[in-house]
């Protein structure tokens, strides 16, 4: 069955500019995301991607629009319904629709390299059609990961996808990627019914298995010596997870 793109609405600062997309999927991130706009900002990444935040629903009051057009943001989805999954499909949808070429993600709680978005576009101008960021790869970088979510990358997602795909990542977990609009147009994404983590593991085992051009690269993930996490992981998503992969084993997400 064909699912219906989730509902949003989306309001611009300006005009298209680049021809990439930095696409940031947030709820309630607060602090964080003012924090890493600010260094997105002061990397003048606007000058090779247009920054689009997919916000699914936050109560913060962290991206007002005022604060949202310092910092070189081009526009705001607010997504109605969903988790991350749909945010990530609204943005991709408006994105698209936009005209650009590709897409770069990232997770809006400032724990990834925001230099490191250089290289994702240097690779997509280099023809790579999927761009995986790795702190685990040689040069890459990780501090205080916790060490349960550590074990569980090392032992079951990581191996269960490169199984799946037939291809040796290091890293699979982070949504610091660049996709072409070539693979996202040929995975059919916006037919697919994402909802949370699913559009991230079935990325990783399409464009393997379809013979696209796959690279990685490193990147740093870093999170907080103290404090809160910053996750929206809890131990029942862990679990959801499992049963995502187990999904995607049986391809219920090629329908």
């Amino acid at each position: 069955m064909k699912r219906q793109l989730p509902n949003y609405t989306s309001e611009y600062f300006f005009e298209k500019k680049n021809k990439y997309a930095l696409l940031i999927p947030t709820l309630n991130e607060g602090e964080r995301i003012q924090s890493q706009l600010k260094k997105i900002k002061n990397l003048a990444i606007e000058n090779v991607a247009d920054i689009f935040i997919s916000d699914s629903n936050s109560t913060d009051k962290s991206l007002k629009y005022d604060f949202l057009q310092t910092c070189s943001v081009r526009a705001k989805l607010n997504v109605l319904e969903g988790r991350q999954g749909s945010a990530f499909i609204a943005g991709i949808n408006e994105i698209l629709n936009q005209g650009y070429e590709g897409i770069i993600t990232v997770d809006g709680n400032d724990k990834d390299s925001m230099q490191s978005i250089f290289e994702f576009v240097k690779k997509l101008d280099e023809n790579y059609d999927f761009v995986q960021g790795s702190r685990f790869m040689k040069g890459a970088k990780h501090e205080n990961t916790p060490i349960l979510r550590l074990l569980a990358m090392k032992t079951i997602l990581i191996p269960w996808i490169n199984i799946l795909s037939n291809y040796r990542y290091t890293e699979v977990a982070s949504a610091f990627r660049a996709y072409s609009r070539n693979l996202l147009e040929k995975a059919n994404v916006l037919n697919k019914n994402f909802i949370s983590y699913e559009f991230l593991w079935y990325m990783s085992v399409f464009a393997p298995k379809n013979n696209f051009r796959i690279t990685e690269i490193p990147t740093e993930r870093c999170y907080p010596k103290t404090n809160k996490i910053p996750t929206k992981i809890s131990l029942s998503g862990c679990f959801e997870i499992i049963l995502q992969l187990f999904y995607l084993s049986i391809g219920k997400y090629d329908k």
